[in-house]
């Protein structure tokens, strides 16, 4: 039995280790998906220009600024899911590993004086209800690893800098004036 236990903790964490690791690429990939957004819609925001003619190689009617506020939000609402499915799996992951320490009697509450190896702060329920009084954070973001959650709300707020923007572009260059006609496709993508 003892062998037993020693194989499965020494196995379990050893890929629990490998998955936490995943964090290091995770944080490129969300990082890269920010910074495509801010230079792309940047590039958009800069070259809409619907009252004046400029003398640059992009000028942006109302229609392709607003195909970029969309790619660009799509883009942010992609990885606000990937940074949910990947604190997902890491949460899942603790509960998995929590109920095999208890199956294997190695944590504080279960084990004997010898097999204590992880404490009672090691279970995730245990944790997250500490976690939940002790910070009174936001229900919904903290069941995720703060790691996550920071990006989640990088994510989120981003999402309505991007928003903000496009609508005081838009009121700056009045496309929607009584002498033109009115985009119905951009008026169409933005509903949309």
């Amino acid at each position: 039995m003892v062998q037993y236990r020693k194989e499965l903790t020494t196995s379990f964490h050893q890929q629990f280790a490998e998955n936490q690791n995943n964090h290091q690429s995770a944080f490129i990939q969300f990082l890269s998906i920010i910074l495509t957004v801010i230079i792309g819609f940047g590039i958009a925001l800069l070259n809409f220009n619907e009252t004046k003619a400029l003398n640059t190689d992009y000028n942006f009617e109302l229609f392709d600024f607003t195909l970029a506020f969309m790619i660009a939000e799509g883009i942010l609402t992609l990885g606000f899911c990937l940074v949910v499915i990947y604190a997902y799996g890491f949460r899942r992951d603790q509960f998995v590993n929590a109920i095999i320490r208890e199956k294997a009697k190695v944590t504080e509450d279960t084990g004997s004086i010898e097999w204590k190896i992880f404490p009672a702060a090691y279970n995730p329920a245990k944790s997250f209800k500490k976690k939940l009084k002790k910070n009174n954070r936001i229900y919904f973001l903290a069941w995720m690893p703060d790691f996550h959650s920071l990006f989640a709300v990088a994510f989120f707020v981003l999402q309505i800098i991007l928003l903000f923007l496009f609508v005081i572009k838009c009121w700056e260059n009045n496309p929607f004036s009584f002498e033109k006609s009115i985009d119905l496709k951009s008026v169409f993508f933005f509903i949309l």
